[in-house]
């Protein structure tokens, strides 16, 4: 699996290749810009659609019409 780390120090954000039992080990991983072990991992949306559906894409809805529970055309918690 890939994962995602951000540098505390330098901010810079940087992925890792490591198996499932690696992981429940606990990673630290150094940062390839800064080497620093001062890292934390980041939550990363993906998609796991079925039917030929990304799931992203309720996500990254491009329309111009605002949501029920928005009372604007453009809002940042549903992205409409």
């Amino acid at each position: 699996m890939i994962y995602e780390f951000q540098c505390k120090d330098c901010n810079n954000v940087f992925e890792i290749r490591a198996t499932l039992a690696e992981k429940e080990k606990g990673l630290k991983p150094k940062c390839p810009e800064c080497n620093s072990q001062n890292t934390h991992q980041i939550v990363t949306a993906f998609g796991m659609g079925g039917s030929g559906q990304n799931s992203f894409d309720s996500f990254s809805n491009t329309s111009s019409s605002s949501c029920n529970s928005c009372s604007s055309g453009s809002c940042s918690s549903c992205r409409h």
